[in-house]
């Protein structure tokens, strides 16, 4: 002992002495001691009939500075003792402070019973504080022993072998099983980052099962990554039938995913399903089933003329008139021109100046309208088509 200036330990009373010493130094010193030379500082014996595990348990356990507790701990972990390691069991269910938890995840792991392991293990799939996964899943990282779930929870903490859980077969029962708790977790972020990066169609289906029991924003990003997994190929049966039951969702979220679903593949889901949407409340609902809609599927004219929403009522003409006649549809294009709403306005203008000579024809006609709206619309189209010469001489006949 002589090599720590601090101490001067005769006896197990100047060891419990240090260790409830008033300035921090003392007690770093003999903590460290401790560490350094367990079986020595043991060697003498018990203070007051209090044997010296039992002083260095008390120590970590009194309410002092975290430097104190931390310093008892670190001495505590080389000391081979059943009460050490139940201490330390508390601490991982309790501590908060990333070195602490750490210490007692690696001490419980040196304990190679089966209950200690168990209990890692356990821990390790229950717990839902991040930063205790991790340093749990560093412990048992070693480990070859582990389940599928405990595998993946490795590897969504950042510390099992990714690529190795990439290959799974993870169509099964017990790997789809394992995916969805980590889709409802601590680790949601990282686990729809792997599947994202690796997921498969198979995978898609194999989780349809735990869909229902997601919550909101889940089932949203379940199908946003449906979506990219299937682009625009038509689905299987049951991934359709999640199409449908997704639409009829009460939380916006749900079925708008869907409707994005169904822009890239409108045959996804029957065509009344889509069609239903169109009478949603919630305007943006609105929007995405008329994007999603087959171009044939609705009356254009009628949604542009009577939707309460602009940006519906615009989307509308821009859908409509691709499979319009202009003759025909003139009346309805001069009303839309004089809507309240510029995005209308500016629909009619983008849409009509894609029609060449038709919208020529038209805008020319608008000039004499009585609406300043419509004539103003007028020449923006005729300027599109590089008709500036015609206006002027015309304007200024």
């Amino acid at each position: 002992m002589s090599g720590a200036a601090r101490l001067d330990i005769r006896s197990a009373h100047d060891i419990v002495a240090a260790l409830g010493a008033p300035d921090l130094a003392t007690h770093l010193a003999i903590c460290a001691a401790a560490a350094a030379r367990p079986a020595q500082i043991l060697a003498y014996g018990a203070a007051a009939g209090v044997d010296l595990v039992a002083s260095f348990l008390a120590a970590a356990k009194v309410r002092r500075s975290l430097p104190h507790r931390k310093a008892a701990l670190g001495a505590l972990v080389h000391f081979d003792d059943p009460r050490v390691v139940a201490l330390f069991r508390e601490v991982l269910q309790s501590s908060s402070e990333s070195d602490v938890l750490r210490l007692a995840a690696q001490r419980i792991a040196l304990d190679d019973t089966p209950d200690s392991r168990r209990f890692l293990r356990q821990r390790l799939l229950s717990e839902d504080n991040a930063l205790r996964v991790r340093c749990i899943a560093s412990a048992l990282a070693s480990a070859e022993d582990l389940s599928t779930a405990e595998r993946l929870r490795l590897v969504v903490a950042g510390v099992g072998n990714r690529p190795a859980v990439e290959s799974w077969p993870r169509d099964s029962d017990e790997s789809a099983r394992a995916f969805a708790n980590e889709l409802r977790g601590a680790f949601a972020l990282h686990a729809r980052r792997l599947l994202k990066s690796s997921g498969t169609a198979a995978d898609l289906i194999a989780l349809l099962p735990f869909w229902r029991d997601s919550s909101v924003s889940d089932r949203a990003w379940f199908l946003t990554w449906g979506s990219g997994l299937f682009g625009s190929s038509e689905p299987p049966a049951a991934v359709s039938a999640l199409l449908v039951e997704a639409l009829g969702q009460p939380d916006e979220a749900v079925p708008l995913a869907a409707l994005h679903w169904c822009k890239g593949c409108p045959s996804a889901v029957p065509l009344e399903a889509l069609q239903h949407q169109m009478t949603a409340t919630s305007a943006e609902l609105r929007l995405a089933a008329l994007a999603a809609l087959p171009v044939r599927a609705l009356d254009w004219w009628q949604v542009a003329l009577t939707d309460c929403e602009p940006a519906v009522r615009a989307l509308a003409v821009e859908r409509a008139l691709p499979v319009s006649h202009l003759a025909s549809t003139s009346k309805e294009l001069a009303t839309l021109m004089e809507d309240s709403d510029w995005r209308v306005r500016a629909a009619v203008v983008r849409a009509l100046s894609q029609s060449g000579e038709q919208a020529v024809d038209t805008a020319r006609a608008w000039l004499s309208h009585s609406s300043p709206l419509v004539r103003a619309g007028a020449l923006q189209i005729l300027i599109s088509q590089r008709q500036e010469h015609w206006v002027m001489d015309t304007l200024m006949a």
